[in-house]
């Protein structure tokens, strides 16, 4: 049997990822090392160079120690897709926390169960979330904090932040340790809490900067919520691993991705089918718009083959084939 930690944890103690990084702390290293002037995180109100963003996730690591966190400490974030709930993961991973996403979506009673379930200390929120769960903190005695965060103006996360030192917290993150909690559904009940590792968060960035394949490209955009650990590791944390740039895509709304696409010359996403369905066949966007776009992955369900082969009106620039779409797990690969 697997021995548990301290905490009911279980620690994996086999082989680190081969080349890179070994901890999804160390992250930014690639991108530090090759071109630190490179934006590495983009979103709609803020965007980091690499060098910037290590300095961001090292205020970020130092504010949530002044909250009292520390190794084996779990940090929750209800937030959607802006640069802020990337910078705080990464804050979180330097200290050697235990990372927990709670979209923004659920019902209260649901983000109330995923942070008492996880035994959360500190919330991450914006205001309508923190009002939100307010009536329920009774039955939450293990959350010390909730912090607001606004994408936007001032909040307390901001305050936070600026009055934080940029100099990377004296932690040791141990590869096998624990990292992150994700919740999975699909079943009768409530979701089952998966415990993945530093090193497992980097399985899928391993995999495809060494081997290649259609996500090993520089410029991609994370569509899917960034609340969800799945999309923490195809985002974010495969595009660092890359030294490439991630663009925070804040809406799904088919004339606001084409936008973005447009803007940061996206070269790849992952979304589902009926995103992409939208994409293909709302009047306004533009076949131009997408041109940068080389694969598109989706999951989730099935896509139809009119659009799998770019059918549309807007599906692809003249004289180009349309972007080949892929359907693909976006689950993190349990260690073993």
């Amino acid at each position: 049997m697997t021995p548990l930690d301290g905490r009911g944890l279980t620690r994996w103690t086999g082989r680190t990822a081969p080349g890179g990084v070994a901890t999804a702390a160390d992250v930014l290293e690639a991108g530090l090392a090759a071109a630190p002037g490179r934006d590495a995180l983009v979103g709609r109100f803020k965007r980091f160079t690499y060098a910037e963003l290590d300095r961001e996730a090292n205020r970020a690591a130092n504010a949530m120690m002044g909250l009292g966190i520390g190794p084996g400490d779990r940090v929750a974030a209800s937030l959607p897709n802006h640069p802020d709930i990337v910078v705080a993961f990464l804050g979180a991973m330097r200290l050697g926390a235990v990372w927990v996403g709670v979209n923004p979506v659920l019902a209260p009673k649901e983000k109330a169960y995923l942070l008492a379930d996880a035994g959360v200390s500190v919330l991450l929120a914006e205001r309508r979330t923190a009002d939100e769960l307010a009536p329920l903190r009774e039955g939450l005695p293990a959350v010390a904090e909730v912090v607001e965060v606004a994408a936007q103006g001032e909040c307390m996360w901001g305050d936070l932040l600026a009055s934080s030192g940029t100099e990377r917290p004296p932690v040791t993150v141990d590869a096998s340790a624990p990292a992150a909690i994700g919740y999975t559904s699909g079943t009768t009940g409530w979701p089952k809490a998966a415990v993945h590792s530093q090193h497992n968060l980097l399985v899928v960035g391993t995999a495809n900067r060494v081997w290649g394949g259609w996500r090993a490209v520089p410029r991609q955009a994370a569509l899917l919520p960034l609340s969800t650990l799945n999309v923490i590791v195809i985002g974010p944390l495969l595009v660092f691993q890359l030294a490439g740039t991630c663009v925070c895509v804040d809406r799904t709304d088919p004339l606001v991705i084409a936008d973005w696409v447009e803007r940061e010359q996206v070269q790849s996403f992952s979304s589902v089918p009926t995103v992409i369905h939208d994409l293909v066949t709302t009047p306004g966007v533009e076949a131009e718009q997408l041109s940068s776009l080389t694969h598109v992955g989706t999951g989730g369900a099935t896509v139809p083959a009119p659009t799998g082969t770019g059918a549309g009106p807007s599906s692809s620039p003249a004289g180009r084939p349309p972007p080949s779409t892929s359907s693909s797990s976006t689950t993190p690969a349990p260690s073993r």
